[in-house]
């Protein structure tokens, strides 16, 4: 970073540093890709962070509800199988939020026991059970993809219910995971090691 400057920060000590500064340092000295990167890096035990990871992720949505459903001109692949594809690139997509949140099972186990996620349905879930949450999220909402598949090229409006509906999912999905990351935040803070 050219011209960096140095940040000390302190847990204990507010009047040490402060990391919204170096986040937006961060993120006006760095390309967009080592931002992301280092946002990713970063530790969720701060608002801060959590919040900052959220909008690293929100930026994706579109982009990858496109490209969850671009195939090559291929023959041999079924309906089926393009519905799975999909399927499996949007799962991929939560388990990044999951992970980028870092809302692991074995903490998360131990809070449902006191109160409810609002992600409860994927949280700590195994990937075939979180691909048939999604698939009933976009069915519930009248998306024909599964029963057509992808041949988008003869069915426009198939193609934008998808994107339109896949991108509002993946949206009310991340909201609620970072409600979620900041729970855990708060449950961390309050009884510090009894959780972990």
């Amino acid at each position: 970073m050219a011209g960096v400057d140095v940040f000390v920060i302190s847990s204990t000590d507010t009047a040490i540093g402060n990391f919204e500064s170096l986040i937006n340092h961060m993120e006006n000295n760095l390309d967009e890709g080592k931002y992301t990167a280092v946002i990713y890096s970063l530790s969720s035990i701060s608002k801060p962070v959590i919040r900052e990871k959220f909008k690293v992720l929100h930026k994706r949505i579109g982009m990858i509800s496109i490209a969850s459903m671009f195939f090559k001109d291929d023959t041999d692949i079924t309906i089926d199988s393009r519905s799975d594809i999909i399927l499996t690139n949007l799962k991929k997509e939560v388990l990044l939020y999951i992970n980028t949140f870092e809302l692991q099972p074995h903490v998360v186990e131990k809070l449902m026991e006191r109160s409810t996620f609002e992600m409860r349905d994927i949280l700590c879930k195994d990937d075939e059970q979180i691909k048939k949450f999604i698939k009933a999220s976009l069915q519930s909402k009248n998306v024909k993809i599964f029963e057509k598949g992808c041949s988008f090229p003869f069915s426009p409006g198939q193609m934008r219910s998808f994107l339109f509906e896949s991108e509002i999912m993946l949206n009310n999905i991340l909201v609620r995971l970072q409600n979620d990351a900041l729970y855990v935040f708060k449950q961390l803070a309050t009884f510090e090691g009894n959780i972990v």
